[in-house]
């Protein structure tokens, strides 16, 4: 993510953007963080004008726009606006609307570590922002202590997959308008190749690596959910209620659903119902489901047509799972 000329985390109350109501969120449909944002504002029932702004990845660079730059100079998302001064970086805006509207509480007085603990492990950390760069060491220790991490390994396909409904005419603009050269290439080469791209020679030595050990360490983390949620029969990863734990957790089942990877938890059942739960939540129809873009629902339409028809594929994604063997046979053969 471009960090120059960002903003510092937090209120401004110094900028006054022009704002057509009191609450105002600059957002995209596929942004983990966005979604975090829109969870914790639909748990609060708080209403808000909705500004969506797509990245290169749900159509084009409209967050390098000028407009945009007005809003924020880092172009990134999601931006939070209270009468007119933004809130930037979605801890801080989470914290802020927690601040706003207290009750529901998403992090109960006698929860916190417990939240904290589920908040910490849903981050994302890649050591430089670039996966491809890393060494296999590297990517397993950043998967292992993060599920945010591992999950962010197997959105490759997700990526490729709708870079194929992108233009060319908005990937070529990416490189006039976004000032990282290398990304703009990177956007260039995954709609070059699309979905192909992972079992083609010879970026499948790194691709098909990467989702594997995305993969391992996605699996384990949803034990370890599994485990806790079994431990004394609880609806929610912390307890009896819905907490802030659970909105850093659904961005992430969002992932695993938009990447067509429910297999890795299909015989979790404490998991899999934990899912169920969460989808059936006003909250996840307002903050989710109805932010699907038709952009999104192709993209993953489009995995599933290739698991179907390109063996190699499937077996890139779902590795041992694809020939028939449970994930965890899968991990204990390692």
């Amino acid at each position: 993510m471009v960090k120059s000329n960002a903003p510092s985390a937090g209120v401004h109350e110094e900028i006054n953007l022009p704002h057509t109501a009191a609450i105002e969120l600059y957002h995209n449909a596929l942004s983990f963080c966005s979604q975090k944002v829109r969870v914790c504002l639909a748990e609060k029932g708080i209403d808000y004008e909705s500004n969506h702004i797509h990245l290169i990845k749900t159509e084009w660079h409209e967050n390098c726009s000028s407009l945009y730059k007005e809003v924020n100079p880092a172009i990134t998302v999601p931006v939070l606006v209270h009468h007119g001064h933004p809130i930037y970086e979605s801890l801080s805006q989470i914290q802020y609307i927690e601040t706003l509207k207290p009750i529901p509480e998403l992090i109960p007085k006698g929860l916190e570590e417990k939240v904290a603990f589920w908040t910490a492990t849903a981050e994302v950390e890649i050591e430089g922002g670039e996966l491809g760069s890393m060494t296999e060491e590297a990517l397993n220790a950043a998967a292992a202590r993060c599920f945010g991490t591992s999950v962010a390994m197997l959105s490759m396909p997700v990526f490729l997959s709708l870079y194929e409904d992108i233009t060319w005419g908005n990937i070529f603009h990416g490189f006039l308008v976004y000032p990282n050269f290398g990304k703009a290439f990177t956007s260039f080469i995954m709609k070059l190749f699309g979905s192909n791209f992972i079992t083609m020679a010879p970026f499948s030595t790194k691709s098909v690596p990467i989702i594997s050990v995305g993969r391992k360490h996605t699996r384990q983390h949803l034990e370890e959910l599994d485990k806790a949620l079994r431990m004394d029969g609880r609806p929610y990863a912390t307890g009896a209620d819905f907490t802030m734990a659970d909105v850093a957790l659904i961005s992430l089942f969002e992932r695993l659903w938009q990447g067509n990877y429910e297999f890795l938890f299909e015989d979790l059942l404490a998991v899999k119902a934990y899912w169920q739960r969460i989808q059936s939540r006003s909250s996840f129809k307002q903050a989710i489901l109805e932010h699907r873009l038709p952009i999104m629902n192709k993209a993953r339409a489009r995995i599933i047509s290739m698991k179907e028809k390109v063996p190699a594929y499937k077996d890139a994604l779902e590795g041992k799972h694809a020939r028939g063997m449970s994930e965890t046979d899968a991990l204990m053969s390692h």
